[in-house]
């Protein structure tokens, strides 16, 4: 088989999208399809076929004969003899429709089948099982690939959790719920919702513990209470609805004069001499009626007879009758001492002392009932509790192992006083091994750590072990195929009361994929950088072309008027005639004009940055930048950094950053004075522009929208330099740059 696959589903439609899928493929490509569905199912997929169909351009209904649709419940039927799938049914029929789909075609047969959910939803897992397996025998001897499905809702207690991981260990791939499958797309939704797991994972194997040890405490109780109950001094019994004697113990059988398979299993009537009284205690008991000081004649095994009195209780559920609970006290000696008594004396002394000792023993046998009462109602309740916690246990185990599983996250704890090792089975999966396969230890858990890192994580597991410090690092797994998983491990010192370490538990976490997302956004970030260098470059030709223009067309036409002007003016003066006003005038727009064509070349490319370099351009445009501004701008450059020559990519960068600076500070600093310094460090330059100014924002340095700060951090990170920029509040900003020197800077 080239695969055999089980998918998880919750909705119809992202089954029915899911076998399209899968279905699909393999018709376009002139291969057979078999779909073994119930009818609504059929339906539902091949409409989705044909919608992609006319989404794809083609029709892969085109040639129905290749498309093989089958029964689900029929072919089920055929297969199962005495509620078993019959192996020579199943290679007979199934092994003629694969090899009927093989001839039809021209390529590869794909299969869908949903027999295994059908039976798994009338209670009938291991058969499911069964069909599993004989797909795959089926499989050894024809070449197919096959889908099968399965609803979540069938999976829902602990139980059926062992169930859907064998039957998941039964085929070669698991594809999990619709709802886990969007993770991947989204890495920030991913770690949100994983996030959200782990703690859960965390929460649920803390209370897995807490009640574990609520469990023993309830057992060891229950241990007790039976036993006390079992070695109490009153006869106590419990009688089913149809009055059969179901427990009794050891006064009771004692009292009587019976072995336990002589009394119990037996109907109670058969142990009672008065008829009557039985039948009226059966009949209030049915009603649920509590009883009380029931006087009754039972005959011993040695044939004596004694007599008791009755006190009983039923437990009810739904308003029926589950079984009534009961103590039989033997007042055998009192009723003949009453008899003797009345019987010997006859006279007000001898009636009162009866009185007065039939009021006593009347007082102890209530103080007694009182005390076994309670003792029967505290029993009910523990009981009860501990039902409940049996079954929130499982519940919580259950969804432990459902939340690694969607989660990947494997969990795992060390005995700290045996050593033992115990891992989870996602664990296992984790590792590329089945659940369970292998005896846990610390020698096959560091096993499967990759071999640079072995180490240093088996120093970090012991350093918890040890000293009880917390551990959290990224490792590398080696699967037995060769393949590696990246995974975040992490673990934690548990100790009890006395501070004495009990366990060390941890957890390891698959990140792989957002290892894989993480190398591709870096990619991504250093693809902008370089197609942002591209544009910076080619916005610093298109400078130069344009500064070159307006020097050559614009500024010496300017030129040439501001020429002709002065003739004009230079010929009325020698004249003796006033110049036209309006001329000079012009003239003295004309000036102003060139004026400002220089300015506006100098902003777009000064050409001292390309003649003598990016050290003097710094200091020419921070005298121009005091000249235009009327702010005290001073620029020193130590001799050691005027002796370094910079490629011009580098230099371009260097000066925009400065002029960047410089232009904030005009703009937003409200300044008086501003310096600029560079001086050699290492091999490094470090420029500094300080100002006297109010100081930037801290919110401005982490605004994602001002840009002109987020150019300056591009251009000085692309030439592998430095930027940092610093507001004092009231006492201006710093910004800092440094550049890098290489072996050919010089």
């Amino acid at each position: 088989m080239r695969e055999h696959i089980v998918q998880l589903y919750e909705e119809d439609a992202f089954l029915f999208k899911r076998v399209s899928d899968f279905i699909g493929p393999a018709l376009s490509a002139g291969g057979s399809g078999i779909v073994i569905a119930t009818p609504s199912h059929r339906k539902g997929i091949e409409k989705q076929l044909r919608r992609n169909s006319r989404s794809g351009g083609g029709s892969v209904l085109s040639h129905p004969g290749r498309l093989i649709a089958i029964d689900a419940n029929q072919m089920l039927s055929s297969l199962m003899v005495d509620g078993w799938p019959d192996e020579a049914r199943f290679m007979d029929i199934l092994g003629a429709v694969i090899v009927q789909a093989s001839k039809d075609s021209a390529g590869r047969v794909h299969a869908f089948g949903e027999m295994v959910a059908l039976l798994c939803a009338e209670g009938k897992p291991e058969a499911a099982l069964r069909l599993e397996q004989l797909w795959n025998d089926l499989a050894r001897r024809h070449d197919f690939s096959l889908l099968c499905a399965y609803p979540m809702q069938l999976f829902q207690s602990a139980e059926q959790g062992s169930v859907l991981q064998d039957i998941c260990a039964a085929h070669s791939q698991v594809s999990p719920l619709e709802s886990c499958q969007v993770m991947s797309s989204d890495p920030d939704q991913f770690h949100r919702i994983f996030a959200a797991v782990q703690q859960k994972a965390n929460a649920l194997e803390f209370e897995v513990a807490r009640r574990r040890a609520v469990e023993s405490a309830l057992s060891d109780r229950e241990r007790e209470l039976s036993d006390f109950l079992e070695k109490a001094v009153e006869g106590l019994h419990r009688v089913s609805p149809d009055g059969i004697i179901q427990w009794a113990n050891k006064a009771e059988l004692k009292l009587l004069g019976y072995l336990p398979e002589e009394y119990i299993g037996h109907p109670f009537a058969d142990f009672h001499i008065d008829r009557e009284v039985i039948d009226e205690l059966q009949l209030r008991r049915l009603r649920g009626e509590a009883v009380c000081d029931f006087a009754a004649r039972m005959r011993c095994k040695d044939g004596s007879v004694k007599h008791v009195l009755i006190d009983s209780s039923a437990q009810m559920e739904n308003g029926e009758l589950v079984y009534t609970r009961g103590y039989t006290r033997d007042v055998t000696d009192r009723t003949r001492l009453e008899e003797e008594l009345y019987k010997g004396f006859r006279n007000q002394q001898a009636q009162k002392t009866l009185r007065e000792a039939y009021g006593a023993l009347v007082t102890r046998m209530w103080q007694r009932t009182n005390e076994l009462m309670l003792a029967n109602a505290a029993l009910n309740v523990e009981i009860a509790e501990r039902k409940q916690v049996e079954e929130a246990l499982k519940n919580t185990q259950y969804i432990l192992t459902s939340a690694q599983r969607v989660a990947h996250v494997g969990s795992w704890e060390i005995d700290a006083i045996t050593g033992a090792l115990q891992c989870s089975d996602e664990f296992f999966r984790i590792c590329g091994l089945l659940p369970q396969s292998v005896q846990p230890s610390l020698g096959f858990a560091l096993g499967v750590v990759h071999p640079d890192e072995r180490e240093a994580t088996k120093k970090a597991i012991f350093a918890t072990k040890e000293e009880g410090k917390e551990f959290k690092t990224e490792n590398r797994i080696v699967r037995p195929d060769g393949s590696i998983r990246h995974v975040l491990s992490q673990g934690e010192a548990i100790h009890n009361d006395k501070g004495e370490l009990m366990l060390v538990v941890g957890s390891i976490l698959d990140i792989t994929g957002h290892k894989k997302a993480e190398q591709t956004l870096l990619e991504s970030q250093e693809l902008l950088r370089q197609l942002a260098a591209h544009e910076e470059r080619i916005k610093e030709d298109e400078r130069r072309r344009i500064a070159r223009e307006i020097h050559d067309e614009l500024g010496g036409l300017l030129t040439g008027i501001n020429a002709y002007m002065s003739v004009a003016i230079d010929r009325a003066t020698r004249a003796g005639l006033a110049p036209d006003q309006g001329l000079v005038t012009a003239s003295g727009l004309a000036n102003t004009a060139i004026e400002t064509v220089r300015r506006v070349i100098a902003d777009l490319r000064p050409s001292v940055l390309d003649q003598l370099g990016v050290w003097p351009a710094l200091e020419w445009y921070a005298g121009q930048v005091g000249e235009r501004t009327g702010l005290a701008c001073t620029c020193m450059v130590d001799a050691a950094v005027a002796a370094i020559e910079i490629d011009p990519e580098r230099s371009i960068a260097l000066f925009r950053i400065v002029q960047e600076a410089l232009t904030n500070v005009v703009r937003h600093a409200q300044a008086s004075c501003v310096s600029l310094r560079a001086t050699l460090r290492d091999d490094s330059v470090l420029i500094e522009i300080e100002d006297n100014g109010n100081g930037i924002a801290t919110e401005r340095l982490l605004n994602r929208e001002s840009w002109g700060i987020v150019g300056m951090h591009e251009r000085a990170r692309y030439f592998g330099g430095e930027l940092r920029i610093t507001g004092r509040p009231g006492r201006g900003t710093v910004v800092a740059l440094r550049v890098p020197i290489g072996k050919t800077d010089g």
